[in-house]
């Protein structure tokens, strides 16, 4: 069975995802902040799932050794957790910048790091970070949510070529 770690998964494109793998036979894990929607989702296509803050490096270390204990392997990881800030730089409280880099950027990286031995022992697997347009395009009042997402799809170009040898 195929293992699918999916961040964001209790809605919008995470959500999508996590139906579109389980049509096609995967086993889905979804994570996400809100237990409510996390749980309908879940429960809707028979998904496992652990409330988690990607931004949380802690946190998402926790859920990557629960995930261990019943699943020797994870054959793709969606990291697909994000927030959407199109407010000016000028505009955001200085907490807001940090919360949006946290989970858009960092959260990729967190979920990387701690699924990696997971994804190494599913090889060949794969990553899928989403991004945006905005990763590649400045453009309007969106600074923060831009520049988050830029650092993300440089992450992603990079990570991508230093794993290929692990198989990820």
């Amino acid at each position: 069975m195929k293992v699918a770690v999916v961040t964001g998964g209790s809605s919008g494109i995470g959500a999508a995802i996590a139906r579109a793998l389980t049509r096609r036979g995967w086993h889905c894990i979804l994570l996400a902040r809100g237990r409510e929607r996390l749980e309908r989702v879940a429960a809707e296509i028979g998904a496992e799932f652990e409330q988690c803050d990607v931004s949380d490096r802690d946190q998402v270390e926790k859920v990557a050794r629960w995930v261990s204990e019943t699943h020797p392997a994870v054959h793709l990881l969606v990291n697909n957790a994000g927030v959407s800030e199109r407010r000016g730089f000028l505009e955001l409280p200085p907490e807001r910048i940090e919360e949006v880099i946290r989970i858009n950027y960092l959260g990729s990286v967190w979920c990387m790091r701690a699924f990696l031995p997971l994804l190494e022992k599913g090889a060949p697997a794969d990553v899928v970070n989403i991004v945006s347009v905005a990763g590649t395009i400045a453009y309007g009042s969106g600074g923060a949510y831009s520049a988050s997402k830029h650092a993300q799809l440089a992450f992603s170009r990079r990570i991508g070529v230093e794993l290929a040898s692990r198989g990820v």
